[in-house]
């Protein structure tokens, strides 16, 4: 049983358990957004006569790290920067208010603003961002064929596969949406907050740890997702 197949499950046990706490052994950081300010900003466009694209942008985002497996052993609370940079690939799709695009792209949570300093986690991804109304999500794990997740830290040594972060954006605005350009669908622009959780470990409870504090109701979406990839 592969990692997204356990989202499912994963998701029937938060709603029935309520979220796992950042404490698991198996997940190596957690860190959310300090303050409401949507500093998190999506931009649509279109590419030449063509095509469309989102961008998803981030850069010297204030965060506090709640949890963190490094080595040795650091005290939490970190206060540290988060940055994103990721490009759609391919139409979006959206079904009633539920939207769902292919991203590809780059993260850091680095003790400075400007990137410098601690790496605390940094790596590359591709899988899909996906979501309604004011939240959405990012969720990739490295053992689902055509994701790709791949981390590197100067803090943290238990970086085993199969490696797998959610990132949360919260307080979407406007709303979830799609817009159309050169008759192509894309996530239309947004801004909002953000938070993350990560995992490296290959045990079901892994699940749970990167999940939490994610969205119950975009849980369903993520099955909608692979019922359609299959």
């Amino acid at each position: 049983m592969n990692f997204r197949t356990l989202l499912g499950l994963g998701a029937v046990g938060l709603a029935l358990a309520g979220p796992a706490t950042c404490a698991r052994a198996d997940t190596i950081l957690s860190f959310g957004q300090n303050g409401s300010v949507r500093q998190v900003v999506a931009t649509a466009s279109a590419v030449g006569v063509t095509g469309a694209k989102t961008t998803i942008a981030a850069s010297g985002v204030q965060v506090t790290i709640t949890a963190i497996d490094g080595n040795p052993v650091l005290a939490t609370p970190i206060t540290a920067y988060f940055a994103l940079h990721a490009t759609s690939s391919g139409d979006a799709t959206q079904i009633g208010s539920n939207v769902n695009q292919a991203f590809s792209g780059t993260f850091s949570i680095t003790q400075n603003a400007n990137g410098t300093g601690a790496n605390y986690l940094s790596g590359s991804f591709t899988d899909s961002v996906f979501g309604a109304g004011g939240s959405l999500s990012l969720v990739v794990a490295s053992d689902v064929p055509g994701e790709s997740v791949n981390f590197t830290s100067s803090a943290i040594t238990s970086l085993g596969a199969p490696e797998a972060l959610a990132l949360a954006f919260g307080a979407v605005s406007p709303g979830a949406a799609t817009v159309t350009f050169n008759g192509h669908k894309t996530i239309r622009g947004f801004g909002a907050t953000v938070s993350g959780n990560f995992s490296a470990v290959p045990e079901p409870g892994a699940i749970a740890a990167v999940l939490a504090g994610m969205p119950v109701a975009l849980f369903g979406l993520s099955r909608l997702r692979r019922n359609k990839a299959a």
